[in-house]
Protein backbone atom coordinates (compact mmCIF):
# COMPACT_ATOMS: atom_id res chain seq x y z
CA UNK A 1 0.00 0.00 0.00
CA UNK A 2 2.85 2.12 1.02
CA UNK A 3 0.57 5.04 3.28
CA UNK A 4 1.67 6.29 6.35
CA UNK A 5 -0.51 7.38 9.05
CA UNK A 6 -0.65 11.15 8.58
CA UNK A 7 0.89 13.12 11.80
CA UNK A 8 -2.91 13.84 13.94
CA UNK A 9 -1.98 17.53 15.06
CA UNK A 10 -1.54 18.70 11.71
CA UNK A 11 -4.41 17.16 10.08
CA UNK A 12 -6.78 18.82 12.41
CA UNK A 13 -4.94 21.66 11.82
CA UNK A 14 -5.05 21.58 8.06
CA UNK A 15 -9.11 20.23 8.60
CA UNK A 16 -9.67 23.60 10.91
CA UNK A 17 -7.82 25.83 8.52
CA UNK A 18 -10.20 24.41 5.35
CA UNK A 19 -13.29 25.01 6.86
CA UNK A 20 -12.83 28.57 8.07
CA UNK A 21 -11.29 29.42 4.03
CA UNK A 22 -14.05 27.67 3.01
CA UNK A 23 -17.06 28.39 5.30
CA UNK A 24 -19.23 30.30 3.02
CA UNK A 25 -18.79 27.79 0.15
CA UNK A 26 -22.30 25.59 -0.03
CA UNK A 27 -22.87 22.69 2.36
CA UNK A 28 -22.66 19.34 0.26
CA UNK A 29 -23.86 16.07 1.77
CA UNK A 30 -24.09 12.31 1.16
CA UNK A 31 -23.47 9.04 2.54
CA UNK A 32 -20.18 7.56 3.18
CA UNK A 33 -18.44 3.78 4.44
CA UNK A 34 -15.31 3.20 5.42
CA UNK A 35 -13.50 0.51 7.51
CA UNK A 36 -9.57 0.25 8.73
CA UNK A 37 -8.06 -3.05 9.64
CA UNK A 38 -4.58 -2.84 10.82
CA UNK A 39 -2.45 -0.94 8.67
CA UNK A 40 -5.30 -1.03 5.10
CA UNK A 41 -8.37 0.02 4.80
CA UNK A 42 -11.06 1.38 2.09
CA UNK A 43 -13.30 4.66 1.82
CA UNK A 44 -16.17 4.82 -0.14
CA UNK A 45 -18.57 8.14 -0.33
CA UNK A 46 -21.55 9.37 -2.74
CA UNK A 47 -22.07 13.04 -2.47
CA UNK A 48 -25.10 15.24 -3.70
CA UNK A 49 -23.86 18.41 -5.22
CA UNK A 50 -25.94 21.53 -4.77
CA UNK A 51 -26.24 21.40 -9.19
CA UNK A 52 -28.40 17.88 -8.58
CA UNK A 53 -25.09 15.98 -9.71
CA UNK A 54 -24.09 12.70 -7.85
CA UNK A 55 -20.47 12.16 -7.53
CA UNK A 56 -19.01 8.76 -5.67
CA UNK A 57 -15.35 8.66 -4.70
CA UNK A 58 -13.77 5.32 -3.93
CA UNK A 59 -10.30 4.92 -2.61
CA UNK A 60 -7.42 2.52 -0.75
CA UNK A 61 -5.78 3.49 2.50
CA UNK A 62 -3.50 3.06 4.98
CA UNK A 63 -2.42 3.96 8.41
CA UNK A 64 -2.99 2.77 11.81
CA UNK A 65 -5.84 1.48 13.88
CA UNK A 66 -9.30 -0.33 13.27
CA UNK A 67 -13.08 0.65 12.99
CA UNK A 68 -15.41 1.26 10.10
CA UNK A 69 -19.22 1.93 9.60
CA UNK A 70 -21.51 3.49 7.20
CA UNK A 71 -23.12 7.06 7.71
CA UNK A 72 -24.23 9.98 6.80
CA UNK A 73 -21.62 12.72 5.29
CA UNK A 74 -21.56 16.75 5.14
CA UNK A 75 -18.73 18.83 4.41
CA UNK A 76 -17.46 21.33 1.87
CA UNK A 77 -15.29 21.33 -1.42
CA UNK A 78 -13.28 24.67 -2.77
CA UNK A 79 -14.89 23.28 -6.37
CA UNK A 80 -16.51 19.80 -7.28
CA UNK A 81 -14.22 17.60 -8.48
CA UNK A 82 -14.57 16.02 -12.50
CA UNK A 83 -15.78 13.15 -13.04
CA UNK A 84 -12.37 10.52 -13.08
CA UNK A 85 -10.46 12.97 -11.13
CA UNK A 86 -7.69 11.40 -8.60
CA UNK A 87 -7.82 12.43 -5.07
CA UNK A 88 -5.70 11.85 -1.76
CA UNK A 89 -7.84 11.86 1.54
CA UNK A 90 -6.91 11.72 4.99
CA UNK A 91 -9.11 10.38 7.46
CA UNK A 92 -9.31 10.73 11.50
CA UNK A 93 -11.30 9.20 13.82
CA UNK A 94 -12.64 11.87 16.36
CA UNK A 95 -12.79 9.92 19.63
CA UNK A 96 -14.19 12.99 21.44
CA UNK A 97 -17.39 12.14 19.99
CA UNK A 98 -19.12 8.68 19.54
CA UNK A 99 -18.10 7.28 16.19
CA UNK A 100 -16.59 10.64 14.86
CA UNK A 101 -14.77 11.03 11.22
CA UNK A 102 -13.55 13.85 9.39
CA UNK A 103 -11.77 13.24 5.78
CA UNK A 104 -9.62 15.98 3.86
CA UNK A 105 -9.64 15.92 0.67
CA UNK A 106 -6.09 17.14 -0.84
CA UNK A 107 -4.32 17.73 -4.43
CA UNK A 108 -0.85 17.40 -3.68
CA UNK A 109 -0.33 19.58 -0.76
CA UNK A 110 -3.47 21.64 -1.43
CA UNK A 111 -7.02 20.79 0.55
CA UNK A 112 -9.64 20.36 -1.81
CA UNK A 113 -12.52 19.39 0.39
CA UNK A 114 -13.77 18.24 3.89
CA UNK A 115 -16.66 15.87 5.14
CA UNK A 116 -17.94 14.55 8.78
CA UNK A 117 -20.23 12.12 9.82
CA UNK A 118 -20.98 9.87 12.36
CA UNK A 119 -20.97 5.69 12.36
CA UNK A 120 -21.61 3.51 15.32
CA UNK A 121 -18.80 1.11 15.85
CA UNK A 122 -15.95 3.20 15.04
CA UNK A 123 -12.27 3.15 16.82
CA UNK A 124 -9.09 5.16 16.76
CA UNK A 125 -7.88 5.07 13.45
CA UNK A 126 -5.78 7.93 11.47
CA UNK A 127 -4.95 6.59 7.73
CA UNK A 128 -4.47 8.50 4.63
CA UNK A 129 -4.75 7.16 0.62
CA UNK A 130 -5.74 8.15 -2.77
CA UNK A 131 -8.65 7.58 -5.06
CA UNK A 132 -11.19 8.44 -7.77
CA UNK A 133 -14.02 10.26 -8.30
CA UNK A 134 -17.07 9.35 -10.75
CA UNK A 135 -20.30 10.18 -11.59
CA UNK A 136 -22.90 8.13 -9.43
Amino acid sequence: MGYNAPNKEKLEKQIEEFKEKNKSNALIAGTGSFFMVGVAGELSVTINWPDGQRMSFSGQMGGLGAGGGTCAVAGTFSSKPNNGESMGFQILSLQSTVGGIEVLFTEGPDAKGMISGVAAGVSGFLAMGSGKWTYA
